[in-house]
C-alpha cells in the first residue's frame, strides 16, 4: 500500500512540477513544441536515474536538460537556474567539489538577476560548505594568466637579487 501512495505522490508531483512551468503543452513529433517539452523530460529523467543510474549518466542528463533549457528560456531564467541547481545539488552529493562550486556559482549569479526576492539561504548555505571543500581539498583552479604574471614577478626578484 505504501509503495502505491508513493507512486501516486510521485506522479502527482511530477504533474505540478510540469503544469507550473509556464508554457509547457504536451508531446507532439514535430517543432516548437517538443521542444518545449524536451528539457522537462530530460530533467524528471534525471530526476530518476538519481535513484539508480550511475553518476556519468546522471551527470550527462542534467548537462542535457540544462541545455535544453537554456535553449528554449535563455542562459538567465528561473528555469535553467532550478536545472543547475539541481546537477549543483547533485554534485555537492557526489562530493565532486569543484564541478558544485562552479555549479552553485553561476546558479547564484543566475538567481539573483532574474529572482531578485528568492530566499538565498539553503542555496549560499550549500555553496559556502562547496567552496570550503575546495579549500580544503586544494581543488582551486589556476589561473594560468595570473600563474604566469607570478612566475615572472619572481623570476625578475630573483634575477635583481642575484645582481
Amino acid at each position: 500500500m505504501k509503495s502505491k501512495s508513493n507512486t501516486a505522490l510521485a506522479t502527482l508531483l511530477i504533474s505540478l512540477f510540469v503544469a507550473g512551468c509556464g508554457d509547457v503543452k504536451g508531446p507532439s513529433f514535430g517543432g516548437e513544441q517538443k521542444a518545449a517539452t524536451n528539457w522537462v523530460n530530460t530533467l524528471a529523467s534525471a530526476r530518476t536515474a538519481r535513484k539508480a543510474g550511475t553518476a556519468a549518466d546522471i551527470e550527462k542528463l542534467y548537462i542535457q536538460a540544462i541545455d535544453e533549457c537554456k535553449k528554449k528560456n535563455g542562459d538567465e531564467s528561473v528555469e535553467t537556474a532550478m536545472c543547475i541547481e539541481e546537477l549543483a545539488d547533485f554534485y555537492r552529493e557526489t562530493q565532486d567539489w569543484r564541478k558544485a562550486f562552479k555549479a552553485y556559482k553561476e546558479d547564484i549569479k543566475i538567481v539573483q538577476k532574474v529572482d531578485p526576492q528568492r530566499d538565498l539561504t539553503v542555496l549560499r548555505k550549500n555553496y559556502k560548505l562547496v567552496k570550503s571543500k575546495v579549500k580544503e581539498y586544494g581543488l582551486e583552479e589556476k589561473d594560468p594568466v595570473a600563474d604566469a604574471t607570478k612566475a615572472g614577478e619572481k623570476a625578475e626578484a630573483d634575477a635583481s637579487k642575484s645582481k
